[in-house]
């Protein structure tokens, strides 16, 4: 995914997207239109991309690699802020590592300008495994977190 990210070549044509000459899959043609309407929009007029059921840093850096494949950047200033929401159990016992491998990525910190907004839920780990682990996994989750954030500022 980091070699695509710095790739200057596009991933494929946008008027083979708006003609339909792929043969996508209707939802993902429905989606790779929302980018396009997306990129044509003010940059003040989205505010961050939430990615629910975030499980992998490549759930992020995919969203960033379609928003390049849509001229979104930061250097345009039309890039979208790309927030993980990490709900379940699991989710949130690896976020730190995801947050780590993410930070890894010469490119992706480049264009997040030393800022990185994350979501945490409750609801599915508490359906996971109780209120109280919940609870605590999200405590301890987001002070791993926010330790894998201090080492990369």
């Amino acid at each position: 995914m980091q070699s695509e990210l710095n790739n200057k070549r596009p991933l494929f044509r946008i008027r083979d997207i708006e003609s339909n000459t792929m043969g996508l899959d209707p939802d993902v043609r429905k989606t790779l239109m929302v980018y396009k309407v997306a990129s044509e929009l003010e940059p003040e007029s989205l505010g961050a991309y939430v990615i629910s059921q975030a499980n992998t840093a490549s759930d992020v850096l995919a969203v960033m690699l379609l928003q390049k494949q849509f001229g979104m950047t930061a250097k345009n200033g039309k890039l979208m802020r790309v927030v993980p929401l990490f709900e379940t159990l699991d989710d949130l016992m690896n976020s730190p590592e995801q947050l780590e491998t993410l930070f890894s990525v010469t490119s992706y910190i480049g264009s997040i300008g030393g800022k990185q907004e994350v979501m945490v839920g409750y609801s599915d780990s508490a359906k996971d495994a109780g209120r109280l682990a919940a609870c605590w996994a999200q405590y301890t989750a987001q002070e791993a977190m926010a330790s894998v954030g201090e080492l990369h500022v």
